[in-house]
């Protein structure tokens, strides 16, 4: 059953509302999305279709290039992070149909391996596990199921977080994805990313290896970044130069670092991007598959 709020969501889309106060003020957006599978790219489209309708559709460079000039209004970029297949298989198939230009962050560290970044395999080796040991181990997280556990590995020290995940690797030794959860998690390779039409797609480093950077040493978050861009240098031919902080965590420490290395970066801080906002802790919104529920966030986002 339809619920009132997701009728009214409907209604104000239907109408021209919700769209019309995402673009009040000229606001501009940078969204981000993750998994998009086959059954969304009907709802993929739609969502490429409205923003179009509403906002000006520009590559990263592009909208760089305005938010340095004054000439950020209304327009709207598209950002897809870590990597996974279903994003070449599924989203990249969309965006090249309609010719709309996007930027892929990835972790070089693990481009073609058999698994995914440890916030994707974190359920589903869980489900591996009998009832009792995953609340042994969501005690070890001080939670007592799966939401607040994996909030509370995002943000706890980074050794206490990789004990954790080295148990729950440990618990689950015969561990490979169904084929659902592959289709859900499961990352591209290097020729996979070399099939990407690079005259619509932006490649950007995501870390060399997933970590949160305000975690890590001073060497190692040198490393992390350096080494992302050689690789993909290496291995690509591209020279990254846009990064996203992993699940959006950053510091002043890190966002230093990453201006170094980087012309720009995003984090997961879900608003409008305002016209005085600096190029290395930009804000995204992330992507509902379903065009009135786009709109109704567009329109509700913080503007600054």
């Amino acid at each position: 059953m339809t619920s009132l709020k997701t009728t009214v969501k409907r209604a104000l889309h239907s109408f021209g509302v919700s769209s019309n106060l995402a673009r009040r003020d000229g606001a501009s957006f940078i969204l981000a999305a993750h998994i998009v599978l086959e059954e969304e790219s009907e709802r993929l489209a739609d969502v490429v279709r409205l923003l179009r309708r509403s906002f000006s559709l520009v590559s990263l460079d592009e909208y760089l290039d305005a938010l340095h000039t004054g000439r950020c209004r209304n327009l709207v970029t598209l950002t897809f992070d870590d990597g996974l297949r279903n994003q070449l298989t599924v989203g990249h198939e969309v965006l090249t149909s309609l010719r709309v230009p996007a930027t892929f962050y990835v972790c070089p560290a693990l481009v073609g391996t058999p698994f995914s970044t440890w916030t994707w395999e974190l359920e589903p080796r869980l489900s591996r596990l009998s009832a009792r040991r995953r609340q042994e181990i969501f005690a070890s997280g001080s939670a007592e199921s799966f939401e607040p556990f994996l909030q509370g590995l995002k943000e706890m020290p980074l050794a206490r977080r990789e004990a954790i995940w080295a148990e729950i690797v440990n618990a689950t030794p015969r561990f490979a994805f169904t084929s659902d959860e592959e289709r859900r998690f499961g990352l591209m390779d290097w020729a996979e990313l070399a099939r990407l039409d690079r005259s619509l797609i932006t490649i950007g480093s995501h870390t060399h290896t997933h970590v949160d950077l305000p975690q890590v040493d001073d060497a190692r978050l040198e490393r992390e970044l350096a080494a992302s861009k050689a690789v993909l240098r290496e291995r690509l031919g591209c020279d990254a130069r846009h990064f996203a902080y992993p699940n959006g965590s950053y510091d002043d420490r890190s966002a230093s670092a990453v201006a170094r290395h980087f012309d720009s970066s995003v984090t997961m801080d879900p608003r409008a991007v305002g016209s005085a906002a600096g190029p290395h802790r930009l804000p995204r919104v992330h992507v509902q598959w379903g065009a009135h529920e786009l709109a109704w966030t567009l329109a509700r986002a913080p503007r600054d």
